[in-house]
């Protein structure tokens, strides 16, 4: 049965994801003028927000929505039914993980021209971004799969 909001709801955790990962990256990656050398242009806290968002939406929104519709037409093709909730989390966890690693790793090919692939050193930072944007993204997605599932069955 084809859910009445799936295309939305993907979308939605998408957007959702990209703004709460850009803030997690702009709180890390912030540092007060007070702290910030002299000699660099300080960025405040919103002009990373806003760099952040730029580049992790168009990436979560096309590379993570794609993917995650892959992953359900997969599942739902080999008839795969997880019942167990937990089960269910940390089996999506691991895919959506790789499928963070395959994003960063097709987004790097095509933006540097694998450059960075070729040393994991250099390319560790986007594959970590890559998978936590993943599991923000499940974890949003299943957040909101399971409110419209109750409203659906009339519980508040």
């Amino acid at each position: 049965m084809k859910e009445k909001y799936y295309v939305l709801r993907k979308l939605s955790a998408a957007i959702l994801s990209s703004i709460l990962l850009s803030l997690l990256l702009a709180s890390n990656f912030y540092m007060s003028i007070s702290r910030q050398n002299e000699d660099v242009s300080p960025w405040t806290f919103q002009s990373l927000l806003f760099v952040y968002l730029i580049y992790s939406l168009p990436v979560i929104l096309i590379g993570g929505t794609f993917f995650s519709i892959l992953i359900d037409q997969i599942i739902k093709y080999l008839k795969i039914s997880i019942t167990n909730i937990l089960l269910r989390v940390l089996v999506y966890t691991v895919v959506y993980a790789v499928g963070g690693l395959i994003v960063i790793t097709i987004l790097l090919f095509v933006v540097i021209g694998g450059s960075y692939v070729e040393d994991i050193r250099r390319s560790l930072g986007f594959y970590i971004i890559g998978v936590v944007g993943a599991l923000i993204y499940l974890y949003l997605d299943e957040g909101l799969r399971a409110i419209i599932m109750r409203r659906k069955r009339g519980i508040k």
